[in-house]
């Protein structure tokens, strides 16, 4: 009876384990950007020779992708970091898409190239030539929205805290520039990375407590019987 009873409780945690987990595996984060700096080659010769903090040029700073042409012809480059260290590591991304409004400049719409490197929160005028990995792109329009999914994705499953996006203008592009400061307009938000996951350890996590358990009982109740 003691081993029926048992079972029975075991029964009911599996059915709320059931119920529960579909709330249990949907999660999003929203990071807005912890380092947002632009890195300008000024002879436009692969060579980056300044490092601006954008985040500490005021209300209405921003930060610049792409090429200024003419005399003095250079070349912008966005990086941003974003802390993901709060997702679970192993848990599978849904999506992940890089976030950018925006402000101002050229009409002219190139190919927006977004390549992905671990983050450590902090700028680098390395970062500017990170370019091994391309994490996603997206060609003619204003305000960026990429897919990095995949790039997140490895990141979360190696349990790195921060990601880590180099942004250029890839092909036939002006100079753009992208909201960081906060006087723009309601919405237009500093670059933003937006995750949506499953939690999956914490899930498995109370399977494996319940099949513990369910072991244990089947055990308790087999050493039952032979002293019966």
């Amino acid at each position: 009876e003691t081993m029926i009873a048992s079972k029975a409780v075991l029964a009911g945690f599996f059915a709320v384990a059931f119920l529960v987990a579909p709330a249990a595996r949907t999660a999003t984060l929203d990071r807005v950007a912890v380092v947002v700096g632009t890195a300008v080659d000024a002879e436009y010769d692969g060579l980056f020779e300044l490092l601006r903090d954008d985040y500490a040029t005021g209300d209405f700073a921003v930060t610049s992708v792409g090429r200024v042409f003419g005399d003095n012809e250079s070349e912008r480059r966005s990086m941003v970091e974003f802390a993901i260290g709060s997702i679970p590591s192993g848990s599978p991304v849904t999506s992940a898409l890089l976030l950018m409004s925006f402000a101002s400049g050229s009409t002219e719409r190139g190919v927006f190239a977004v390549f992905g490197r671990e983050g450590d929160g902090q700028l680098s005028i390395a970062d500017a030539t990170a370019t091994s990995s391309l994490a996603g792109a997206q060609p003619g329009s204003f305000d960026l929205s990429v897919d990095v999914s995949l790039f997140v994705q490895d990141l979360v499953d190696r349990g790195v805290p921060y990601a880590g996006f180099t942004v250029l203008e890839w092909i036939d592009g002006s100079n753009s520039n992208f909201v960081v400061g906060p006087a723009f307009a309601p919405g237009r938000r500093p670059p933003t990375l937006h995750v949506e996951y499953t939690p999956e350890p914490a899930v498995v996590s109370l399977y494996t407590a319940a099949f513990g358990a369910l072991v244990a009982c089947a055990g308790w109740g087999r050493s039952r019987q032979r002293s019966a």
